[in-house]
């Protein structure tokens, strides 16, 4: 009887023992799907900075066009204006001579 005891307890305490387990690894598996959750969410992060860089990268490209398109012009007023003004002074010395 004491024998058939001692194993009961043992029983139950191998019950207790897997009570204990069981409930660690719902806790593991909740935890688990948590940062699952957090991965998905820093993925669309990365996936949405990715896209805003090469909308970023896109628009300075354009900047880029824009700006060698202004220099451009900048520089053909400048010649048109240096032109001017040397025909303007010529006129001015034809006048004067």
């Amino acid at each position: 009887a004491a024998e058939q005891d001692q194993m009961n307890s043992q029983l139950r305490d191998i019950g207790r023992d897997l009570e204990t387990v069981r409930g660690l690894s719902s806790a593991i598996a909740e935890m688990v799907n948590e940062q699952g959750e957090q991965i998905d969410q820093f993925a669309d992060l990365v996936d949405d900075a990715a896209d805003e860089v090469s909308d970023g990268v896109e628009d300075l490209e354009g900047a880029q066009t824009y700006q060698k398109k202004a220099n451009k012009k900048g520089c053909w007023i400048t010649i048109i204006l240096i032109i001017v003004i040397v025909i303007a002074a010529l006129m001015l010395v034809k006048t004067f001579v």
